[in-house]
């Protein structure tokens, strides 16, 4: 194993970087490409534990930190069974040299690969012909096709859908060895259903991801303050509402209507419509039109009493929903 890792300079340049990053994210990635566990394949095994020590960070964040770069930047794949990373560009920056004692290295680290569909991602961008040999052998040597920019191949189109589906394990649950069973025979076709239903599912909660941080980071909610992005994000894992991605952008267009853009003030509203057993939207905008016909008031932004807050303190509106919570959402906020 090398002692150091080649970072191109043109990375304080990149549009993505320099764009979509937070302070944190630069970090996040830097650490990944240079920590102690790296490899010259860019595959390596690693936890949360040490990336938190190591980091200055707790788990949480780090799990948030990895969610983002998988679902957002989409800058690395993650085998959450066999506790594998890869580096999706590793291939194309730093397998740039060739030369034997290269290859050697590069072969003897592909088989200590444990989830081989991690190694295709790498293969796709590798461009120095004796590195590009090695992983072409490794992979053939798994049965697998090697993933040529003209292949149209049906076996890659099946090894690609069986790699995302490694990414469908949530990263907060315990870890085992237990090898895959992949190219059997019987219930291949059941075994690419189910693949393919899991791989549309996790398109939809990586759009819903992306939709509630970008309403988050465009509408002043605080674009570095990542604990309170995650506070956040875990209502769409543990809620009562059956689309709680819809729930929460509501409460977010309600915040930005009454000028009070804080996460406190989003859980209190999101924690009264709970508490009230308003799960839907047609539910949340049906209470507010009877609270309004009731009060002889005009409903606005998405539920009127939430819209009055507006003009008031931070403060002030924080004791009402504080009130209101404590009177399971009867009081307006």
């Amino acid at each position: 194993m090398a002692t150091f890792r080649k970072i191109h300079t043109e990375f304080w340049n990149d549009p993505k970087v320099v764009e979509e990053m937070t302070p944190e994210d630069k970090y996040f990635f830097l650490y990944l490409l240079t920590n102690d566990n790296t490899t010259q394949i860019g595959i390596y095994q690693i936890t949360k534990k040490p990336m938190a020590f190591d980091m200055g960070y707790s788990p949480e964040t780090i799990n948030s930190l990895l969610e983002r770069f998988l679902h957002y930047h989409k800058l690395i794949h993650y085998n959450a069974e066999t506790r594998e990373i890869a580096i999706n560009n590793w291939g194309k920056y730093n397998l740039d040299r060739g030369g034997k004692p290269m290859v050697d290295c590069v072969k003897a680290e592909l088989e200590k690969v444990k989830d081989w569909t991690l190694a295709q991602r790498i293969a796709e961008r590798v461009e120095t012909p004796g590195i590009k040999e090695a992983f072409r052998k490794y992979l053939e040597s798994k049965g697998v096709t090697f993933p040529d920019g003209d292949d149209t191949s049906t076996t890659r189109g099946e090894n690609n859908e069986e790699i995302t589906s490694n990414e469908e394990t949530a990263l907060n649950q315990g870890f085992d060895d237990k090898p895959t069973i992949r190219g059997t025979s019987g219930g291949q076709e059941e075994v690419k259903e189910e693949v393919k239903g899991k791989v549309q599912q996790q398109d939809k909660e990586q759009e819903n991801v992306r939709s509630i941080m970008q309403c988050w980071d465009q509408n002043g909610f605080g674009l570095n303050k990542i604990h309170a992005k995650e506070s956040l994000l875990l209502w769409l894992d543990d809620s009562q509402f059956p689309n709680p991605s819809e729930m929460i952008m509501k409460a977010m267009d309600i915040a930005c209507a009454s000028n009070n853009r804080h996460l406190k003030y989003l859980e209190g509203i999101l924690r009264n419509w709970q508490n009230q057993s308003l799960l839907t939207l047609a539910e949340v905008e049906a209470a507010e039109q009877e609270r309004g016909a009731k009060n002889g008031q005009a409903v606005h932004n998405y539920g009127g009493g939430y819209g009055r807050s507006q003009g008031k303190s931070y403060e002030e509106t924080m004791q009402e929903l504080e009130a209101g919570n404590k009177a399971f959402g009867r009081a307006n906020i």
